[in-house]
């Protein structure tokens, strides 16, 4: 049994309020679909914020995509995994004998692994862009939706969208799985944590 945790949403300026789960769950394109940009967003069908397929092209953060050196969750961030790779550079730059180091061999699978992730975000972008499909709620597959992200997006009442993590919240024994077309509609199931 794994935990449930939740975003909980609500506005500067006024007492609107709603929730997401934030886990477990994993939304992932179907089969053969290139993975699309996922981000928080006002639907205005919905008339809450929702995950939206972005209809723009994944960046692909090193690690995540299968066949590389490097662990999975290592990076969260592709700022992140920049900084872990000039830190290793500056290393290098001033120890004469790094090539015999571990951080030789973790430099060169940084490296290896950023190639890849290049090559299959550029190809995600390339897809979506000459596709020109549309941002949609993954939630009602309605394209009503805003263009910006949350923290950019405004409420309809003026104020500024606000995030807060639940902590965990009780247990359950499944989790959603969330599948997108390269249209963006998208199909839900739920899965056992076993």
């Amino acid at each position: 049994m794994g935990g449930i945790y939740f975003n909980i949403w609500s506005c500067s300026d006024c007492e609107y309020t709603s929730r997401t789960v934030s886990g477990p769950f994993r939304v992932e394109p179907s089969d053969g679909t290139p993975e699309a940009s996922i981000e928080y967003r006002w639907c205005n069908n919905c008339q809450e914020i929702q995950r939206v397929f972005t209809a723009k092209g994944a960046v692909i953060i090193p690690g995540k995509e299968p066949n590389t050196k490097i662990d999975r969750w290592e990076f969260r961030t592709l700022e992140d995994f920049n900084n872990a790779i000039r830190k290793l550079e500056r290393k290098k730059k001033w120890n004469i004998f790094f090539f015999l180091t571990s951080n030789h061999k973790k430099l060169k699978n940084y490296y290896e692994a950023k190639s890849i992730s290049e090559k299959l975000s550029d190809k995600n972008r390339v897809f979506y862009e000459s596709i020109k499909s549309k941002p949609t709620c993954l939630n009602c597959n309605s394209v009503d939706v805003s263009e910006y992200s949350y923290e950019k997006d405004r409420h309809k009442c003026g104020g500024r969208f606000i995030c807060a993590d639940s902590g965990r919240k009780g247990s359950v024994g499944t989790y959603e799985v969330i599948k997108y077309n390269a249209d963006g509609t998208s199909t839900s199931e739920m899965r056992d944590m076993r």
